[in-house]
């Protein structure tokens, strides 16, 4: 429990300061997301755990293939 919380402290920390810095858009305009804590700990699939875990990580794995 330690770990996941810890995540999300952490996570939540760095979307924080990508919106004080002002860099909290994607060039699609969306509002960067790190990480959906919900869908982690209801999730429907595994899937929709390792993608809401990292979800930066997750699109760079996607578009590096």
């Amino acid at each position: 429990m330690s770990v996941r919380f810890s995540h999300y402290f952490v996570s939540l920390t760095s979307e924080a300061l990508l919106i004080l810095s002002g860099v909290w858009l994607t060039l699609d305009g969306e509002l960067i997301r790190v990480v959906h804590p919900s869908l982690i700990e209801i999730p429907r699939s595994l899937v929709e755990v390792v993608v809401a875990w990292n979800i930066p990580m997750h699109k760079w794995l996607k578009s590096c293939k």
